[in-house]
């Protein structure tokens, strides 16, 4: 699967500049056999710039045909790797819920983002770490669920 194409990989793209995600870009294309799976570097850029004003991104049938999945970075944790977050759903659904699909991503972020700074501290040696800490539990995302 293309970095370009899926919303986690774009959400993870978000958090980079456009010289880096040309590089990435560039190389994904470089690596994919399938020359009916590249991407425009130009076209993600450009989705990248509105997903970047909006804090949020999606794949809308790029991956899987009639399927739309939203992801957005989560909070950077110290010492830790990017982290994103996705929901998926059907086109026709994402159409129909999308403040709400929105608004529980946003939601779950903010909360980790509190969790996470109620959590970091600096050690003796400057080092930004962690306390112990348990997962925050999904409710506006489980509050979606019918």
């Amino acid at each position: 699967m293309q970095i370009g194409r899926a919303s986690v990989g774009k959400a993870l793209l978000m958090i980079h500049g456009d010289a880096e995600v040309g590089r990435i870009l560039r190389r994904a294309n470089t690596e994919e056999t399938n020359p009916d799976m590249r991407v425009s570097v130009a076209k993600v850029r450009a989705d990248l710039k509105e997903s970047r004003e909006r804090g949020w991104t999606e794949s809308r049938g790029a991956v899987l045909a009639r399927s739309n999945t939203f992801a957005m970075p989560m909070p950077s944790m110290p010492n830790h790797p990017p982290l994103v977050i996705g929901i998926g759903t059907t086109v026709v659904e994402s159409d129909q819920r999308r403040p709400d699909i929105v608004a529980a991503l946003k939601a779950f972020c903010e909360s980790i983002a509190f969790d996470i700074a109620s959590q970091v501290y600096i050690a003796d040696d400057g080092a930004v770490l962690l306390r112990e800490w348990t997962e925050v539990v999904d409710q506006p995302i489980a509050a979606m669920r019918r």
